[in-house]
C-alpha cells in the first residue's frame, strides 16, 4: 500500500514538474517575442529621430521631399553629396530591413512609412536605387540598400521595368 501510495505521489509530481516546465517554456517565449518587438521599436525610434534630428539627413530628406534635382551623371564624382544620399538611405534601409524580417509589425512600422513611401516616389531616388541595382548585379558586389528595393517593388514604388537592365524607364547613369 506504501508503496503504491508513493508511486502515485511520484507519478503526480513528475506530471506537475512537466506542466510546469511547460508553462515556463511559453513564458520565455513569450518575454523573448515581447523583447524582440520592443527593441524593434526603440530601434525605429532612433532612426525615426536620425531621419530628423541630422542636419545632414533632414537636408537630404528636405531635397526627396520637394524633388529638387540631385541625380545626375555628377552625382558618382562627388563624394559629399553621395555620402549623404546614402546615410539618408541607409537610415530608411534599417527601417525596411526591420520590416521584411519581421521584427517590427505593420502598425510599429507606421512610425516611418511616411518617409520610407515619401521617399520611393522620388523619380530620382528610384533611378539611383535602379543604377545601383544593376551595378551592384553585374560586378557582383551586394546591393546596399537592398531591402529598401525589396519593399519598392513589394509596395509598387519602383516600377515593373526596374529588373530589366535595358528599360528605359530610368537614366543609366553607371555602367550598367
Amino acid at each position: 500500500m506504501d508503496n503504491i501510495l508513493f508511486n502515485n505521489v511520484t507519478t503526480i509530481l513528475s506530471s506537475l514538474s512537466s506542466v510546469a516546465i511547460i508553462i515556463s517554456a511559453f513564458f520565455a517565449i513569450y518575454q523573448w517575442r515581447k523583447t524582440k518587438k520592443l527593441n524593434g521599436v526603440k530601434y525605429l525610434q532612433q532612426l525615426r529621430e536620425k531621419l530628423y534630428d541630422d542636419k545632414e539627413i533632414s537636408e537630404v530628406i528636405y531635397m526627396f521631399d520637394y524633388n529638387e534635382k540631385w541625380y545626375s551623371i555628377e552625382f558618382h564624382e562627388t563624394k559629399e553629396m553621395q555620402t549623404k544620399v546614402d546615410r539618408t538611405l541607409s537610415v530608411l534601409e534599417h527601417a525596411s530591413y526591420l520590416k521584411m524580417k519581421k521584427h517590427i509589425d505593420k502598425n510599429q512600422f507606421l512610425v516611418i512609412q511616411y518617409q520610407v513611401d515619401r521617399t520611393l516616389c522620388n523619380s530620382q531616388v528610384q533611378a539611383y536605387l535602379f543604377n545601383l541595382y544593376h551595378w551592384s548585379k553585374r560586378t557582383g558586389i551586394p546591393m546596399p540598400f537592398s531591402y529598401l528595393v525589396k519593399y519598392g517593388l513589394r509596395e509598387g514604388y519602383l516600377r515593373k521595368g526596374f529588373r530589366n537592365v535595358n528599360s528605359q524607364i530610368y537614366k543609366h547613369y553607371l555602367n550598367i
